[in-house]
């Protein structure tokens, strides 16, 4: 059997590889990438690594041929993912792919006000119509992406946040990967959606506790409007304003309560918990 993962360079990607290395053989796997070169350490472990780029079609012939399974990684360019994704979806259907995994986004729903939502919305019904079998995973908001809120934390003694008094429950990327192995190996798992989360539903104050007893001092929570998170992730970060306001609407989707699910998917697929925001962050 040949699994091919896309978005081969990305860190969900590699962590994916990792797990399937252990369980089905580096042999067996396929990375996609638009830049083959940053994957010398896989193909020097006997992965195949092939160039593909969704926004290059004429490249995706060659990059799907001969695989079994896809892990169709959803792309991270906010805004213009529907081509790139539209595009991987056709070159999937006109392979001898039988089966693709698609990591998607907690409730990708009209109103959610996510800016990642959407284009999840309209992408799962493509996937649904192809011609393959399909199983999506709507993984949760990374736990990893706290790492830099620590780090603040640790500098300044407080988490900004817009977040309200919304919940998440907060799920390791390396989690996610496990869960997508498992799919990519397994029997049983066309037709499926699997919510895979974390174990534990937190608010600000949560994380504020978690990062509060890894740092051994107080956190205090400072909720802020979405333009003030936006103009204060920019210029902590260095990032764009306008990716900052983008970012901000994670927040509110938090706030609004979006992301407010837990599941034990996750448990099910893999026969072991999730690994919590504290065991994440302490890492």
């Amino acid at each position: 059997m040949r699994i091919g993962i896309s978005g081969g360079s990305g860190n969900l990607a590699r962590e994916t590889a990792e797990h399937l290395i252990d369980m089905a053989g580096a042999e067996s796997i396929v990375l996609i990438t638009r830049t083959p070169d940053g994957l010398g350490e896989f193909s020097d472990r006997g992965v195949e690594v092939r160039p593909g780029d969704f926004d290059r079609p004429e490249t995706l012939a060659d990059a799907f041929a001969g695989l079994d399974r896809l892990l169709l990684i959803s792309t991270d360019r906010i805004g213009s993912r529907m081509s790139q994704h539209e595009n991987a979806i056709a070159a999937a259907s006109s392979s001898d792919i039988g089966f693709v995994a698609y990591t998607s986004y907690t409730r990708p729903e009209e109103g959610n006000p996510a800016a990642v939502a959407a284009e999840h919305l309209l992408t799962e019904p493509i996937l649904r119509g192809a011609d393959f079998d399909l199983c999506i995973l709507r993984n949760s908001t990374y736990a990893d992406y706290e790492r830099g809120g620590l780090q603040r934390a640790r500098e300044t003694g407080k988490l900004l946040t817009n977040t309200g008094d919304g919940r998440v429950a907060y799920v390791s990327r390396d989690d996610c990967a496990a869960a997508a192995a498992v799919v990519l190996t397994g029997e049983g798992h066309a037709g499926q959606l699997y919510d895979v989360t974390g174990p534990e539903l937190l608010d600000a104050d949560g994380r504020a506790a978690v990062m509060s007893a890894l740092i051994g001092s107080p956190v205090e929570v400072v909720q802020l409007d979405d333009e003030a998170f936006a103009e204060r992730s920019a210029a902590a970060t260095g990032m764009p304003i306008e990716m900052a306001r983008m970012f901000a609407t994670s927040g509110r989707a938090v706030r609004e309560g979006y992301l407010d699910l837990i599941s034990d998917d996750f448990e099910k697929l893999t026969g072991r918990s999730p690994k919590t925001l504290e065991a994440v962050l302490s890492e």
